[in-house]
């Protein structure tokens, strides 16, 4: 189980350095969010300010890597401005970006794609989690502690473990990752 744990880990930060930056579905908007809520001193508001220069600095960077090459952008280029009055709906608390605080603080400094390989890598440890809590819920079910249901164990973990898509949208800057591990 180590092993396979290890694996998935590794894999995920793979997936994290080698899809370009801004790739994963809608990650300029998760990247604002995450700013915008950390600016927030609130603990659960009910809606956060939109910041504009953050918006404009992560679609100019996201513009840079292509990111209308890549998708299905009705008006390729086009960043709607955003007005300073603006503010965000809160998402459930907002709790997957607050599982991104640490990172977000220790990398704040760092050029934006930079900030979000790290923000990738650590979303990247929930796919790892997941992989652990099926394979302690398969051990729980299958209480006997035979060859057979240690295997069956096993095979579920690895059956997580090894979907691409899944393992793809982990290593991506996505609020969906918290849900899969609870």
């Amino acid at each position: 189980l180590v092993l396979l744990l290890a694996l998935v880990l590794v894999r995920g930060i793979l997936y994290a350095f080698l899809s370009p930056p801004w790739q994963g579905p809608d990650e300029p908007t998760h990247y604002h969010y995450l700013a915008a809520l950390a600016a927030d001193d609130q603990i659960l508001p009910a809606s956060i300010p939109v910041l504009p220069d953050v918006y404009a600095a992560v679609w100019e960077n996201a513009s840079k890597y292509r990111i209308w090459d890549y998708t299905d952008w009705p008006i390729r280029g086009y960043i709607r401005e955003v007005a300073p009055e603006e503010r965000f709906l809160a998402r459930a608390g907002g709790l997957y970006y607050r599982y991104l605080f640490p990172v977000y603080e220790l990398t704040r400094s760092w050029p934006l794609e930079s900030q979000l390989f790290a923000l990738r890598a650590w979303s990247a440890v929930l796919n790892t989690l997941t992989v652990a809590a099926v394979y302690a819920l398969a051990r729980t079910i299958l209480n006997d502690d035979t060859r057979r249901e240690r295997a069956l164990a096993w095979a579920a973990a690895a059956l997580i473990a090894f979907r691409p898509m899944a393992m793809f949208i982990g290593a991506s800057l996505n609020d969906d990752n918290l849900v899969t591990p609870l």
